[in-house]
C-alpha cells in the first residue's frame, strides 16, 4: 500500500503537471485509504479542494466521521462542505452539535485559548455574532499576543456594528505588528466609509429590506453603523431583522444598543416613517417609557408639519340623521385585522349608524375583502397616495373616525391631518397610536387597568368585557399527524406567533418545558426568512434541546384548515413581550386552550383579556416559573387538560369573546357616549364665543 507521504507527493505532482483528474483520484485515494488518520484526510480535503471537487471533499470526510465521530476538526470541515454543496441544512445541524458540544466542554477547556477560538468559529458560522465576539474576546483575554484572535474578534464586533471597538482593536494589532495587512486594510475601509454619503447606503438598505433581502440589508445597516456608530434607524432595523430570521442572541444586543444610542439621539432629524416605525417596534420589544415618549413626540411634530391644515367639518348634531362613523385601514383583506372583523362591520345597527369604510389596498382584492365590503352601507377604496386619503375621508362628512392601522402604516399622516372632527384608534397594534390627532384609545380594564391611563397621549375608553372580539371562522377536520410534519405519539405544544415576537426569555422557557415534558415538540409558525427556523433550532441545542424538536408549519391556503390544525395540539404558549393576538383567537375558537402570562404592558395583558372573557382566568400566570409549572402540568395530566378543553369548547359559544353583535352594541354605546360628548363640548365652546363677542361689543 502507498504511503500517506507518496499518494501526497504523487497528487501534487499532478496537479503541478495540469492533471486535475489525475490528481483528483490520488487524493481521492488518499482519503479513503487513510480514513482514520486526521492528517491525512484533512491533506486529501485541501487536495480536493484545489481540484474544485466537493462531491469528493464531503464523501472523504463522510468516510471519515465514521471512524472520528467526535473530530471537531472532521466536523468542522464537513460543515463547510455541505454549505458549498448546496446543503445548509446538514451543515447548520453539524454546527448545532459542534456548538452544543463545546458549550458543554468550555468550562474544562476555560484557561485554553484555541478551546475560545474554535467556539468563536463554530458560533460565527451559525451567524451567532454576540456569541462568536464573547468567545474571541476570551481568547484575546487568555492570549493577548495573538494577533489572530483579535482579528477574529475585530471580525465579529464588526458584524454587531460595534465600529469603534473594532477601530480600538485594530490600532492594537497595529501597535505589536504595524505591517498586518489585513488590519491596514479594514482600518483604511472603516475610515473610507466614515466619509462616504450615509444617506444613500441607508436607502439601498431599506429598499433591500423592504424586499425581504436580509442579508444585503443587515450588510449596509451594519456598514451605516460602522460610519455612524449610534445610528438609530439601522440599530431599529437591525433589531426587526433579528427577529424575522431568529437572532435571540443579536437581538440582545441590538435592542441594548439601540435604548443606548435613544438616549442621545436627535430624534427630530429623523424621517417620520422611520420614527413610525420605531416606535411601533416598542410593541415587540419594549423601551424605557420615556425613550418610546420620545419617539412618539418627535414623531408627532414630524406628522404635524406635514399634515397641513385639518380637513373635518365641525361637529353637527344627529338630530334626524344617523350618525356617520368611519373605518380606515390597508388591511381589509387577508390579513389579521380582517380576519377578526369580517363579521363585524354589518353588526352595526343602521337604523343609528351609518358606516363608511375607507380601504387602501395594497394588492388585489380577496375574499375577506368582498365578504367585508358586502357587508356595508360605503366601501370605498381610497388613493394610495397618502396626501389625497384625508381628502378622500373628509369629503363624507364623518362624526367619528376609528383608525385601525395605528404606527403600521403610511395611513398615519392621514389620520394626522384630521379628516374627521373625533378620531379614535383601536385594535392595529398593542398599546396606544400616541400623536395628538388621536383622542381617544378603545381597551377595556385588563390592557389599561384603573391608574394607567396616563401612559397614553389619547383619553382611554374601556369597553364592558373585551377591548377585541374575534369574527368565528369555518373550521376544518384536522390533518392526520404525518401530514402535519408531526411525530404520532408526541405532545405537541403549540406557538403559531408572529417569529418576531420570541425573544430570549419565552424562548428559554419553552425549553425548559420541553426538557420536563418527555416526548413532546412545540409546532412554530414557519418566518418570512429561511434562517428562522435554523437558528432557533440552533439555540434550541445550545440549551440542550434537540433541534429536531421544534417543527414548523408552513402557511397553508385556507384559514379553515389552518384552524383544524389546531386539533393536533395540547395546549398554546403564549409569548411574553407581546402576546399572541389573532393567532391566540384561532387557537381557542378552534378549541385550543392558550396559557398566557400576564405582563406589565399593553402587549403583554392580550391574552389574559381574552381568557378572562370566556371565563378562563386558571390560563393566566403571575410568573415565568408558574408558566413552565403549568405547561408542564397540564401535559402531564390528561385529565385535567381535557377538563379546560371542556370548558373552553362551551365557553366559545356563550362568553362574549366570539360574539360579535353583543360586541357591536357595546361599541356602538361607547361611540355615541363620545358622540354625546363632542356635542356638549361643541356647545360649551359656542356658548363661550358668544359671551367673547359680547364683551367686546359685537
Amino acid at each position: 500500500m502507498d504511503s500517506v507521504d507518496a499518494l501526497q507527493a504523487a497528487a501534487h505532482a499532478l496537479l503541478t503537471a495540469g492533471d486535475v483528474a489525475g490528481a483528483d483520484q490520488v487524493f481521492r485515494t488518499l482519503g479513503f485509504t487513510f480514513a482514520t488518520d486526521k492528517n491525512a484526510v484533512l491533506s486529501s480535503v485541501q487536495g480536493l479542494r484545489a481540484c474544485g471537487d466537493v462531491d469528493g471533499v464531503v464523501a472523504v470526510l463522510e468516510a471519515a466521521l465514521k471512524y472520528m465521530p467526535g473530530s471537531p476538526a472532521v466536523l468542522s470541515n464537513l460543515a463547510v462542505a455541505y454549505t458549498e454543496a448546496g446543503r445548509p441544512g446538514e451543515a447548520a445541524r453539524i454546527l448545532e452539535r459542534l456548538a452544543a458540544d463545546f458549550e458543554s466542554k468550555i468550562h474544562v477547556l476555560f484557561r485554553d485559548p484555541e478551546a475560545w477560538i474554535a467556539l468563536g468559529n463554530i458560533r460565527t458560522q451559525l451567524g451567532r455574532w454576540s456569541g462568536a465576539a464573547a468567545a474571541f474576546r476570551q481568547a484575546v483575554n487568555l492570549a493577548p499576543e495573538r494577533t489572530d484572535a483579535q482579528m477574529k474578534l475585530a471580525t465579529a464586533e464588526m458584524s454587531l456594528g460595534q465600529t469603534a471597538a473594532v477601530a480600538e482593536i485594530l490600532e492594537r494589532v497595529l501597535a505589536s505588528d504595524p505591517a498586518h495587512i489585513a488590519a491596514r486594510t479594514l482600518l483604511a475601509e472603516i475610515n473610507s466609509q466614515a466619509r462616504s454619503n450615509d444617506e444613500t447606503l441607508l436607502r439601498e438598505a431599506i429598499a433591500a429590506d423592504k424586499a425581504r433581502l436580509y442579508g444585503p440589508a443587515r450588510a449596509k445597516y451594519a456598514a451605516l453603523l460602522r460610519q455612524k456608530p449610534g445610528h438609530v434607524v439601522a440599530l431599529s432595523r437591525l433589531l426587526t431583522i433579528d427577529g424575522a430570521e431568529g437572532r435571540l442572541d443579536d437581538a440582545d444586543v441590538h435592542h441594548r444598543l439601540l435604548i443606548e444610542a435613544l438616549a442621545k439621539a436627535d430624534l427630530d432629524g429623523e424621517d417620520w416613517r422611520q420614527l413610525a416605525g420605531m416606535a411601533y417596534q416598542t410593541v415587540f420589544r419594549p423601551q424605557p417609557q420615556a425613550l418610546y415618549q420620545a419617539v412618539a413626540g418627535a414623531l408627532d411634530r414630524q406628522l404635524i408639519k406635514f399634515a397641513g391644515r385639518p380637513r373635518y367639518t365641525p361637529w353637527r348634531a344627529a338630530t334626524g340623521r344617523r350618525i356617520k362613523i368611519g373605518y380606515l385601514s390597508t388591511a381589509f383583506c387577508d390579513h389579521p385585522i380582517g380576519h377578526v372583523t369580517s363579521a363585524l362591520f354589518g353588526a352595526h345597527d343602521r337604523a343609528r349608524f351609518e358606516v363608511h369604510l375607507f380601504y387602501r389596498a395594497n394588492g388585489p382584492d380577496d375574499r375577506y375583502t368582498e365578504t367585508i365590503a358586502r357587508s356595508v352601507e360605503h366601501f370605498i377604496k381610497v388613493p394610495f397616495a397618502e396626501h389625497q386619503i384625508a381628502d378622500v375621508v373628509a369629503a363624507r362628512d364623518l362624526d367619528i373616525l376609528i383608525y385601525l392601522d395605528g404606527y403600521m402604516d403610511m395611513t398615519l399622516l392621514p389620520v394626522a391631518a384630521r379628516p374627521a372632527p373625533i378620531q379614535v384608534y383601536w385594535l392595529g397594534h398593542a398599546g396606544g397610536c400616541d400623536i395628538s390627532a388621536i383622542d381617544y384609545l378603545l381597551a377595556d380594564s385588563t390592557v389599561v387597568p384603573p391608574g394607567e391611563e396616563s401612559r397614553y397621549a389619547a383619553k382611554v375608553l374601556r369597553l364592558p368585557e373585551c377591548y377585541h372580539c374575534a369574527s368565528p371562522h369555518a373550521i376544518a377536520p384536522p390533518p392526520s399527524r404525518a401530514d402535519a410534519g408531526l411525530p404520532e405519539e408526541a405532545f405537541v405544544f403549540c406557538a403559531f406567533n408572529n417569529p418576531e415576537k420570541i425573544d430570549r426569555s419565552v424562548f428559554e422557557s419553552w425549553m425548559r418545558i420541553l426538557a420536563r415534558v418527555e416526548n413532546s415538540v412545540l409546532w412554530l409558525s414557519q418566518a418570512s426568512s429561511p434562517l428562522a427556523a435554523d437558528n432557533l433550532r440552533a439555540t434550541a441545542a445550545a440549551l440542550g434541546i434537540a433541534g429536531s424538536r421544534l417543527i414548523f408549519a408552513t402557511r397553508v391556503p385556507d384559514k379553515s384548515h389552518h384552524l383544524g390544525r389546531h386539533m393536533l395540539c395540547g395546549l398554546f404558549l403564549d409569548t411574553f413581550s407581546l402576546n399572541a393576538s389573532t393567532v391566540a383567537l384561532d387557537a381557542l375558537w378552534a378549541g385550543l386552550p392558550v396559557l398566557t402570562l400576564e405582563g406589565p404592558r399593553f402587549g403583554a395583558r392580550i391574552a389574559a383579556t381574552f381568557l378572562r372573557s370566556l371565563g378562563l382566568e386558571d390560563m393566566i400566570v403571575g410568573s415565568r416559573a408558574a408558566y413552565e409549572d403549568r405547561a408542564v402540568e397540564l401535559a402531564g395530566n390528561p385529565e385535567a387538560l381535557a377538563e379546560v378543553h371542556a370548558r373552553l369548547a362551551d365557553a366559545r359559544y356563550t362568553k362574549p369573546l366570539f360574539q360579535v353583535d353583543g360586541f357591536c352594541r357595546a361599541l356602538e354605546a361607547t361611540l355615541e357616549g363620545i358622540f354625546r360628548q363632542a356635542g356638549g363640548q361643541a356647545e360649551s365652546d359656542q356658548a363661550e364665543r358668544g359671551a367673547a363677542q359680547q364683551r367686546r361689543g359685537l
